[in-house]
């Protein structure tokens, strides 16, 4: 008797299921598809490779949900291994805080994995297998397409995109402890501007979450902020002729600019470059003794100008 009630028991249970799976069938019917099954890898994982779905109101809408995310899953797949193989090698508990310090570097590795090459060249004609389908809704009669793909990804490609990030990752660690060393080393006006701009590229490689960001942010004030230390000084001054230098923090450094010149009296105003030298040659002759006889040069740094007065003599 037992027996007999499981036996009936199994048999209702099968029964629903099979009720139900035709009841989830029956909300849409299939007008068309690329193939009289649906392939045994749909809605499946396998090894070496990524099946995903995607369904929309049109087939290329479909296609394109698709691709990305393809996109999404290689960029996920990747920064979680990049991120697991960074708590093996720090030893890292996973506990409290440093659940959401895993959490944080997850995200911020993420963003940046998203940019590899290799996402950018993701598409579907490298595809190994392609099904679709033309679903037509039994209560609304609303048309959708259902679009699956195999996509290849393999564990070799896996620890090759690994191993491109992490080195790109300690490329960008050695670029930026050499701009955070190099502040010292400034040699002209114009190396201050291009150096910020490269900190501005660098800046935009890491995530607002990756602790770097902050760091190059910091950097690029204190590259700024050597343009408030740059002075104009009068080294030499004869009739006729002036000597200017520029300065950063007591060294002397270059420029390459058109400097401007301001006088009430001076005409003929010529400059050339000797070294990081400005020799500046001029007219006084209509100069008198009662004026105010200078001669003031500038040059710009950054968005501000810095400027020395010259007092001639007569």
């Amino acid at each position: 008797m037992r027996l007999l009630n499981t036996i009936i028991h199994v048999f209702m249970l099968a029964t629903v299921l099979t009720m139900t799976a035709a009841a989830q069938k029956r909300t849409y019917k299939v007008e068309e598809a690329s193939a009289r099954k649906v392939p045994a890898w749909v809605n499946s994982a396998g090894k070496d490779y990524l099946c995903v779905t995607a369904a929309a109101a049109d087939i290329e809408a479909a296609k394109a949900a698709v691709l990305e995310d393809i996109k999404k899953q290689i960029a996920q797949s990747i920064a979680t291994r990049i991120v697991s193989e960074s708590l093996l090698t720090t030893s890292t508990v996973q506990t409290g805080s440093n659940m959401d310090k895993t959490s944080t570097l997850e995200s911020s590795i993420l963003s940046r994995t998203a940019r590899l090459p290799y996402i950018g060249e993701i598409s579907l004609s490298k595809v190994s297998d392609y099904y679709w389908e033309r679903r037509r809704d039994r209560s609304t009669g609303l048309i959708t397409y259902f679009y699956a793909v195999k996509y290849p990804f393999t564990e070799f490609e896996m620890k090759k995109l690994v191993l491109e990030y992490q080195a790109h990752d300690k490329s960008l660690d050695e670029r930026l402890s050499g701009y955070e060393g190099e502040t010292d080393f400034i040699t002209s006006i114009e190396q201050i501007g291009e150096t910020i701009g490269e900190l501005g590229l660098l800046q935009a490689e890491f995530d607002s979450l990756d602790p770097r960001y902050d760091r190059v942010q910091n950097l690029i004030a204190k590259y700024r902020s050597l343009y408030d230390r740059i002075t104009v000084n009068i080294v030499q001054e004869k009739k006729g002729m002036a000597v200017a230098c520029l300065y950063l923090d007591g060294r002397s450094i270059s420029t390459g600019q058109r400097p401007v010149f301001q006088s009430e009296c001076l005409t003929d105003i010529t400059y050339s470059y000797e070294g990081n030298s400005l020799v500046i040659g001029y007219n006084d002759e209509y100069c008198y003794e009662d004026d105010d006889n200078t001669l003031t040069v500038r040059f710009r740094a950054g968005n501000k100008y810095i400027s020395g007065t010259i007092r001639i003599s007569l």
